[in-house]
């Protein structure tokens, strides 16, 4: 049995450095103690005492037989810990791959249809306008107009969209580099 002293001052370093009630469960089941045994300390160390049961007698951590002593313990927490929390960070950094292949297609797609309006507005610019009745050139001439204001709107979506897919990937960076 481990102390409970050792245990109270790893949840306590486990409080300081952020972590959640979740993790600190999970690294204390981790190293041999039942998850509502982890409950109850982490209640205990948070100043909110549930008892679900009696609490057994505590062995001394003086030299007993088999015991690990207080600075093993607290590696192997240490080194649980460690080990979780580069799990969260290989995720965290797998999910912001991920996001940044999706904003990188959307972008292309974006610049693709882009590049496609504007070959089709030179297409009908660079055709000679029939001179046979002015209605006709009139009506070119609208059809030339509107094309050009669906792609300055076209241009500004796809602008805005980059903008605001730049700030997504910077905001996953800092988010990455706090962890």
């Amino acid at each position: 049995m481990v102390s409970e002293k050792i245990i109270f001052e790893t949840i306590e370093r486990m409080k300081q450095a952020g972590l959640s009630d979740d993790l600190i469960i999970n690294t204390l089941m981790d190293v041999g103690i039942s998850k509502e045994e982890a409950a109850n300390y982490l209640a205990k160390a948070s100043g909110n005492i549930v008892q679900a049961k009696p609490a057994e007698p505590e062995l001394e951590t003086e030299e007993i037989e088999g015991e690990e002593p207080e600075e093993e313990m607290h590696e192997i927490i240490a080194e649980k810990t460690a080990s979780k929390i580069k799990e969260h960070l290989i995720s965290a950094g797998e999910e912001h791959a991920v996001l940044a292949q999706n904003t990188q297609a959307a972008l292309e797609d974006h610049s693709d249809k882009l590049d496609s309006i504007e070959s089709k507005i030179n297409a009908l610019s660079s055709q000679p306008v029939a001179t046979s009745g002015s209605a006709d050139v009139a009506q070119f001439r609208y059809a030339l107009e509107e094309l050009k204001k669906e792609v300055a709107e076209t241009k500004a979506l796809a602008s805005a969209t980059k903008t605001l897919m730049e700030k997504i990937l910077d905001i996953n960076r800092q988010i990455l580099t706090k962890l």
